[in-house]
């Protein structure tokens, strides 16, 4: 899961953390991140105003690697050509 999408699970990130620090930095850092999860995924947040974030699965159609298609039909309507 994605740090955007849901709280960082404890287990999998007190291996992670340890696997590259030291014993006392790695409780402080655990310990850090478990307290901004309380904050951003709190009872206090406002979850139908301000929902989560999610990132897509797949991107729109693009053309030319990041111009948004969409962008070629509307010309299309106006001129018959996409360019």
């Amino acid at each position: 899961m994605r740090l955007w999408q849901a709280p960082i699970q404890r287990t999998s990130l007190i291996t992670a953390v340890r696997s590259s620090s030291s014993g006392d930095d790695a409780n402080k850092i655990v310990a850090r991140i478990e307290e901004l999860n309380k904050k951003y995924y709190g009872p206090e947040r406002d979850h139908v105003n301000f929902p989560i974030a999610k990132q897509p699965d797949t991107h729109p159609p693009v053309r030319l690697g990041f111009i948004p298609a969409t962008w070629f039909e509307a010309f299309y309507e106006k001129t018959g050509v996409t360019g």
